[in-house]
């Protein structure tokens, strides 16, 4: 509906920020079809605060902004278009899904990094995640 009661606007407001502040655990799925509502939400109401959806390098912008979840959206949306410079994004989503708390994340593009270029301190970096991951014996 494009005219949205301010109670209901108000819920969701709150769901995509408990969501994307991992206060409500959901599946990777559920949280990008969160963004998408709120960004579709935010546009109907004809505000657009996302001019970084239209740049080169969205993820950068979102990143800056202190926007990591919206950041590791376009970074994965840019990789699965073909970015022109695949290692230096995957490494920074590496770095961002740490930052995130998603260690099992940033190991699967740490991995798939140092499949392309073995960087010393990416394996460093894999190290470290893969002990987290690791159940304590």
């Amino acid at each position: 509906s494009p005219a949205l009661p301010p109670a209901h606007r108000a819920e969701l407001e709150a769901t995509y920020r408990s969501i994307m502040a991992g206060e409500r655990q959901v599946h990777r799925s559920t949280r990008e079809a969160t963004v998408d509502l709120w960004l579709d939400l935010r546009r109907r109401e004809g505000d657009d605060p996302w001019v970084a959806d239209r740049c080169d390098a969205p993820h950068e912008v979102f990143a800056d902004a202190g926007l990591l979840w919206e950041a590791v959206l376009a970074a994965e949306q840019a990789l699965a278009e073909g970015a022109t410079n695949r290692t230096n994004l995957l490494g920074k989503l590496a770095d961002m899904y740490e930052q995130l708390g998603d260690e099992a994340s940033a190991r699967e593009r740490l991995l798939a990094l140092l499949a392309e270029d073995e960087v010393p301190e990416r394996l460093q970096q894999l190290r470290r995640l893969e002990d987290k991951l690791e159940p304590s014996t």
